[in-house]
Formats: structure tokens, C-alpha cells, sequence
């Protein structure tokens, strides 16, 4: 399969209907507005520099540094005003969220990761091959193409995700400290998965914490310097996302998506939605039946061609 160019067009939020990984060659000079998608997104320049822009933070790429957007990321991309090549790589995260852990750790992802031989090193080295073999094999029509390229994601998401993982073990600390870190990191990922398995129910700090044998203060300064968020502040955007797939179901009321994914109140869902995605719920489902209609159109105009990186 080719590369489809996007030089203009509306970039898709959801991969619905199409296949379950797409990946763009784009030469356009033009940016592209506040937009989100449903599945990771990653960002590779290949000529000229690129831009990210998430909230108040701005992630300038030059060619070969790699970005990926995590599910659900509102965020915006610029352009040089000048020639520029770059490749985006979508990718439906429910390919994998049947794989022990791997739904657990997307949470643990920032919404936007930037990855550079300065910041990455050999993570970055590993995933940037990873990546463009990913590119070659699209283009190829082979025999098990598709079942090589999810082996192929797999590998490049273990390999970010043990980063990760490791960069919340270390640390200049002695190693009986360690030692106690590394079952706090255990047990964390337990506490995690449990949560992600059981968000849409009523679940609070307390409880967890109980549940897991932390005192509530300790458990509450563990989560939050284990994954960069309050407990409150994860388990909502859990249902955040959740709610952002729900509410793709045009046959589903506003109140039967809040309280599908863990809110008890149509009050309080929009307000944790409109703090998180700077939209409301009712505004989220018109933009996103506008922007897959906008994508079907153009989509099916698009020019298709081969790319060598």
C-alpha cells in the first residue's frame, strides 16, 4: 500500500471505517487547527522543521526527531512557511488494549512526547528504526504485511513504555531506597490497572488506597510523582477519553455517555470534560460528525504514492 498524501485536508480523529493504522507523506505549508484523535498520533519530519503545539506548550521537531500524540490530546500543528516533508502515523490503540498492561500504559504516556537523540538517546535510536522500517513495510504489498507492522508497533510501544518505566525506578538514591522504590513502582502498576479496569464504576482515593494497604496521604503522594497526575486528575481523564468514543454513538444521550463512564452527574461531566478538552460535550460530538464528514470527502479525493526513508 502507498502512502496517501494530506496536503490540506482535514486530518481524520478517528480511524473508524478506515483501516487500523494509516500513515500520511505531507508537504503542505499550511497548519492545521485545534484537533484530537482517538488513536496515537506520531509525527516524524524528514525535511525542514515541524511544529506541535498541546495547550501551552510548544514542540519544535527537526527532521528525524520523532513526537508522539497520545489519545485524546487536543493539539495543533504548524508549518514552515517554507518547503518541508514530514510523515504522520496514526494508529488505532485498540489493536492493542487487549495485550496485558499495554491500555495501562498509554495512560501513563504524556499527551505529547518528544523524543531526540539528546533527550532519548538509545530509546530514541531503537524507536526511529522502528519506525521507518514501519514506513517501508506500508508501502510493500507482502505477504503477512499488516501482522509484521503490528509486530512491529508493539516493539516501538514496549520500547517507549520500558523507558518510561525506568526512568520512575531510577534515581541517585541508595539502593535499599531503590529496592523500596521498585515495590512502590509494582505496586503502582497494580493500583493502575486496577483503575483502568474498573474507571465507569464508583471509585475513590480512599478506597483504592485501602484497598492496596497505603494511608490515603501516602498513597495520594506515591500516584502522583509515579504518574504526573492526582488520582482524581487520572481517573477522570479515563473517563474523558472513555466518553470521547461514547459520544462517536449518535443513538447515545449526552447523560447515558456521563454516566457510561464513571460520572454520576451530567453537571459534573461537562465540567470535567469542558476543563479537559476545552469544548463541551454537546460542542465535541458536532465537531467530530463535521470533521470525519469533512475527512470521508476529502479522503477519497486523495492522490497515493510510494516514499523511501
Amino acid at each position: 500500500m502507498a502512502l496517501t498524501t494530506m496536503n490540506g485536508t482535514i486530518i481524520p480523529n478517528d480511524l473508524k471505517g478506515i483501516p487500523k493504522f494509516r500513515i500520511y507523506k505531507n508537504t503542505s505549508c499550511d497548519d492545521y487547527p485545534l484537533h484530537w484523535h482517538t488513536g496515537v498520533e506520531i509525527v516524524l519530519p524528514l525535511e525542514n522543521r515541524y511544529r506541535v503545539i498541546h495547550g501551552n506548550e510548544i514542540y519544535d521537531l527537526m527532521p528525524d526527531e520523532l513526537c508522539f500524540i497520545n489519545s485524546g490530546a487536543m493539539h495543533q500543528l504548524a508549518a514552515p512557511k517554507t518547503k518541508g516533508v514530514r510523515i504522520f502515523i496514526q494508529f488505532d490503540l485498540t489493536l492493542l488494549y487487549n495485550l496485558s498492561e499495554f491500555d495501562m500504559m498509554f495512560s501513563l504516556l504524556p499527551p505529547v512526547l518528544k523524543m531526540t537523540e539528546e533527550s532519548h538517546g538509545e530509546t530514541y535510536r531503537q524507536v526511529l528504526v522502528l519506525v521507518k522500517e514501519i514506513i517501508r513495510e506500508y508501502n510493500d504489498d507482502k505477504i503477512l504485511r499488516d501482522a509484521t507492522i503490528y509486530s512491529d508497533f508493539i516493539r516501538l510501544f514496549l520500547t517507549v513504555f520500558k523507558n518510561e518505566i525506568h526512568k520512575r525506578k531510577t534515581g541517585s538514591v541508595p539502593d535499599a531506597v531503590n529496592t523500596k522504590k521498585n515495590e512502590h513502582v509494582r505496586k503502582l502498576l497494580s493500583v493502575c490497572r486496577y483503575v483502568n479496569d474498573h474507571f465507569t464504576e464508583c471509585l475513590t482515593l480512599e478506597g483504592v488506597a485501602d484497598q492496596f494497604n497505603f494511608s490515603k496521604y501516602h498513597f495520594s503522594r506515591l500516584f502522583k510523582d509515579f504518574t504526573h497526575a492526582t488520582f482524581h486528575q487520572y481517573l477522570n481523564n479515563l473517563r474523558v477519553t472513555h466518553a470521547e468514543t461514547l459520544l462517536a454513538n449518535c443513538e447515545l444521550s449526552v447523560l447515558d455517555v456521563a454516566l457510561m463512564s464513571g460520572f454520576n452527574s451530567i453537571s459534573t461531566f461537562n465540567r470535567v470534560f469542558k476543563d479537559q478538552k476545552l469544548i463541551s460535550p454537546t460542542d465535541y460530538r458536532k465537531k467530530y460528525a463535521s470533521a470525519n464528514a469533512g475527512f470521508a470527502d476529502s479522503f477519497a479525493k486523495a492522490n497515493v504514492f510510494g516514499i523511501k526513508v
